[in-house]
């Protein structure tokens, strides 16, 4: 779907990089006629794994640049930033993602895995035109099968097709939250995609009286 990953090893010596899963950083490509400026990219990796990674979707002069950098090139990476993770204590968590949205749940849910929390309850709706357009697929549905704390609900909304692991085929309601969460009480929703995307969902959730301290989102630009 246009989406790559790319995997970072700091240069000359090895460097524990501490962050939250959720969490984002600056990417820079000091060799590049983009010079100082930078673009944020929710990390895909956990705290301990051998490599630092990000997930970019090709849209633009920036993210084309990176997806034509070779092995060996350099990067520069400032941060983390962000609080767009569940609080220690959340036991239920509903992810609401659009596309490339789905990139900070990813580091969630494997972050959630390597803790072996016990009693947590996650259910990522996961939103795309279609099928072809689902990053991670394979990998998300890997994760369903190890833990059965884990739902993964996929959306299309511009093609209808037969698959057994595919079933929501119209744009993200509270009507098709509630199918699947049963109730929207007492559930923290974190909520990631397009400006659009980010504020047609607030909405619907504040319509239908979620507490707003409860909701919590970042913008994919």
């Amino acid at each position: 779907p246009g989406i790559y990953t790319l995997f970072c090893t700091p240069i000359g010596r090895k460097i524990y990089f501490d962050f939250t899963p959720g969490e984002f950083v600056m990417v820079h490509l000091p060799e590049s006629k983009f010079g100082k400026r930078g673009r944020a990219y929710t990390l895909t990796s956990v705290p301990g794994d051998e490599h630092l990674s990000f997930s970019v979707k090709r849209m633009g002069t920036f993210s084309n640049a990176l997806g034509d950098l070779k092995v060996g090139q350099h990067l520069v990476i400032s941060g983390p930033f962000g609080r767009f993770f569940p609080a220690a204590d959340a036991t239920r968590i509903a992810c609401l993602a659009g596309g490339i949205g789905v990139a900070p749940f990813l580091s969630i849910i494997k972050g959630l895995l390597k803790k072996h929390r016990d009693g947590v309850q996650v259910t990522l709706f996961y939103s795309n035109k279609n099928r072809k357009d689902i990053a991670f697929f394979d990998e998300l549905n890997a994760f369903q099968e190890y833990a059965p704390w884990l739902s993964v609900v996929y959306v299309l909304t511009r093609e209808k097709i037969v698959h057994p692991l595919i079933k929501e085929f119209k744009r993200m309601t509270v009507r098709m939250l509630t199918k699947h969460l049963k109730t929207l009480r007492n559930r923290s929703y974190y909520v990631c995609g397009s400006a659009e995307f980010n504020g047609g969902m607030v909405q619907k959730l504040i319509a239908a009286r979620v507490n707003t301290k409860l909701i919590h989102t970042e913008t994919f630009f």
